[in-house]
Formats: structure tokens, C-alpha cells, sequence
């Protein structure tokens, strides 16, 4: 907002009594909102401690084994179908879900299926056989080349997918390359999580591109620049102040 997309407007007059005449409109937490609040509550529960759960053994056999993040997704929605609300709708009616954005789920989900894909053909090592053609440069140009690598990859595919199938390929590349793993690992980490030019690269993208307001050739200029600045800023780091 201050050198790509400068922002012409000034302060809305009145915008912020409007914001708090729409919030009055709302009133009081009503019933259906508040088992929402209860069932997501207990998803986040429930995500947060599904390894302890898996591990619950009664008796030699596990009952909660199963139970990934994905089911557990699924089992709270689905109680939301199941929860009546008043005599006549549930929490949660099929009308409901034709206001969700499903081009924004399937392009999301389109991006972890891209990092299966990774894992399953094994185009992972692919990609850091080819971080490998960087040895024999100064540790900095390593660092920064890893960090382009990662952050390109990261912008078609899961960020927590790519870091999970990356580092520990990259670990293992990083003697041959001369290069601490301890500085590879957090280049690589913190690259993963810079996915800022194209939708399918991160939520927060996709939401945004979702509004019709955000060109891609527009959302990948603005990303091109903050890609080549956290680059810089994450190669340099590493090697500065990780040993």
C-alpha cells in the first residue's frame, strides 16, 4: 500500500459508526450461533490433541487410532447437520451450503493434492537434487538459492506438505552442499511459508483472488517483489545468526 498499490482513499466519514450500527443489528448470540461456536470449539480440541487420543489404549486396542484431522473435519460438520436448531432447521440445512465458495475449496484442495503428488512420484527429491547443483558457491548464495527454490514450489503446492517432504531431503543434501543443516532446515521452513503469488499457494490468496477484485498477473507483480525481498532477508538471516 505504500509503493506497489499506493491507497488513494482517506478515512471514510462515518465508517466507523456504520461498522457498530451493523454489529447492533446483529443483537444478542443466538442458539444456532452458539453451537457453532461449541462444535468448532471442540474441533480445535480435537485437533489439538488427536495425537494423545490415537494413542488412547483400552485393553490392547486403540478405538481412536483413526481418527485424522480430515475425520474429524468431516464428524463436526456433520453434526451440525444433526443438531436442530428450532422445530423446523437444523444448525446446518444443505440450502446453506450453496453459499459456500466452492471454487475456493477446490482450488485449495487442489494444492494439497499437488503435494501428495510430490510425496507419491517422488518429485520431491527431484527438486532438491536440484538444490544440490549449488555447491561449490559462498553459503549465503546456497542459502538464497535453496530459499528461491522452496518459495517458488511453495507457491503451487501445500506449504506444510512441501516442508514436510523437503527438509528431510534437504537435510541429508546439506553436507554434500557444505552447508550446516540446522541454516537449511530454517531457510527451508521459513520459505515454505512465503507463497505470495499465486492463489493456490496459501488460503489468504485464494480467499482474496475468490473476490474477482485481484487479477493473477496482478497478485503474482506484487508477489514477485515480496518473493525476491524475503528471499534476501530469509537467506541472509540464516546465515548471519544460525550456525
Amino acid at each position: 500500500t505504500k509503493v506497489l498499490f499506493r491507497k488513494t482513499m482517506k478515512e471514510i466519514e462515518g465508517g466507523a459508526q456504520w461498522v457498530q450500527s451493523e454489529l447492533n443489528k446483529l443483537g444478542p448470540i443466538g442458539k444456532g450461533e452458539m453451537i457453532v461456536l461449541i462444535v468448532f470449539c471442540s474441533a480445535i480440541l480435537l485437533w489439538s490433541f488427536g495425537g494423545v487420543l490415537r494413542g488412547l489404549d483400552f485393553g490392547g486396542t486403540r478405538p481412536f487410532a483413526s481418527l485424522s484431522d480430515a475425520a474429524i473435519a468431516m464428524i463436526c460438520a456433520i453434526v451440525l447437520f444433526c443438531i436442530p436448531v428450532n422445530r423446523d432447521h437444523m444448525v446446518l440445512d444443505w440450502s446453506d451450503m450453496k453459499e459456500l465458495p466452492w471454487g475456493v475449496l477446490l482450488l485449495f484442495g487442489g494444492g494439497l493434492s499437488m503435494a501428495a503428488g510430490l510425496q507419491i512420484t517422488e518429485c520431491g527429491q527431484i527438486i532438491s537434487a536440484n538444490a544440490g547443483v549449488l555447491a561449490g558457491l559462498p553459503r549465503w548464495a546456497i542459502l538464497i538459492g535453496v530459499s528461491l527454490l522452496v518459495m517458488l514450489a511453495s507457491n503451487f503446492t501445500s506449504n506444510t506438505a512441501l516442508a514436510a517432504t523437503l527438509m528431510p531431503l534437504l537435510a541429508s543434501a546439506a553436507v554434500p552442499m557444505g552447508v550446516p543443516a540446522e541454516q537449511l532446515l530454517m531457510v527451508t521452513a521459513l520459505s515454505a511459508s512465503c507463497a505470495f503469488m499465486m492463489p493456490v499457494g496459501t488460503p489468504p490468496n485464494a480467499i482474496v483472488f475468490s473476490t474477482g477484485r485481484i487479477k493473477i498477473m496482478q497478485m503474482v507483480s506484487a508477489g514477485a517483489v515480496l518473493t525476491l525481498v524475503s528471499v534476501v532477508v530469509i537467506g541472509l538471516f540464516a546465515a548471519t545468526f544460525i550456525n
